[in-house]
């Protein structure tokens, strides 16, 4: 008894040490904020994808290799255990996914959007919200950004700045506003702080685990790494769109295209503004456009 005891102290003090480093190893390569957005994640993640293989489990290969201990069901009796797990778990994910945002955002509006052809039609319509209701961030936050990127106070370049964002994105939002120097209205489109840090963050906290349990998957991280790489600096979507007005207006084929004004000058990483008199002048409203 008293080996078996030390025995299983032994083991106790090997595994929690082991948990020990795991979690010290995780908390350096992903960072504190990252660790603990991956177990956030996980708590409602996991259960879910484990339910969800295990009925896929027992309807398909269960019961072709041990159909005595799992009797067949019918393709009417599986559609209704995924619809059970789907009333279960649709709630737990958007809920997720809308508190963590940055990355998650991206993958809720795949969801809504059903970009893979396979989602539940109660995923889509409950995911809707990621397509145009994100919540915005505190108008304080977004003004710390201009500041920072411009490097003078907010009120010395826009003699207005709308604190109500026009739209939210899953790394920004736009807001209304006027230049002090022209008096000309624009649309400032503003990188949620820490935006790129979170999302790059996210995205290696998910591969980390698909690497360990699904590393047939980890291609897929690499392209969407690959994909937002540049939607980080802002000054790539300047200049792409400074080239397609230039080359619609050398044209003059497209007229009822619109590609509104960047100002260059005000263009930096996280902030851009262009101008709206263009489509003013068209007219159509900014929220329109």
């Amino acid at each position: 008894n008293s080996m078996l005891r030390r025995a299983l102290g032994l083991t106790t003090v090997g595994v929690g040490g082991g948990a020990a480093l795991a979690y010290q190893w995780a908390k350096e390569a992903l960072g504190e904020d990252g660790l603990e957005r991956l177990i956030k994640y996980d708590r409602v993640a996991i259960p879910a994808i484990v339910q969800y293989k295990w009925v896929e489990a027992r309807c398909g290969k269960l019961s072709r290799l041990a159909p005595l201990l799992f009797p067949p069901v019918s393709e009417e009796e599986e559609t209704a255990r995924f619809a059970v797990l789907h009333e279960r778990w649709a709630q737990p994910l958007f809920d997720i996914f809308m508190e963590l945002g940055g990355f998650y955002y991206k993958s809720g509006q795949k969801i809504a959007a059903n970009t893979s052809g396979v989602m539940p039609k109660l995923y889509i319509d409950l995911f809707q919200p990621f397509l145009d209701r994100i919540p915005p961030r505190p108008f304080a936050e977004i003004r710390a950004v201009v500041e920072e990127e411009l490097g003078v106070p907010l009120g010395e370049v826009f003699s207005e700045f709308e604190e109500a964002p026009l739209g939210c994105a899953s790394i920004g939002q736009t807001h209304r506003a006027v230049l002090r120097a022209s008096g000309e209205r624009v649309v400032v489109k503003v990188q949620n702080p820490k935006a790129e840090q979170t999302f790059r963050g996210d995205v290696f906290a998910l591969k980390t685990v698909v690497d360990a349990f699904a590393p047939q998957a980890s291609p897929a991280f690499d392209e969407i790494q690959k994909q937002f790489a540049t939607e980080f600096d802002y000054r790539g979507e300047c200049a792409n769109a400074v080239e397609v007005r230039a080359n619609l207006v050398r044209s003059g084929r497209f007229p009822n295209v619109l590609v509104p004004r960047m100002h260059a000058a005000l263009c930096t990483r996280r902030h851009g503004s262009r101008s709206v008199s263009s489509l003013s002048r068209s007219g159509l409203s900014t929220r329109e456009a």
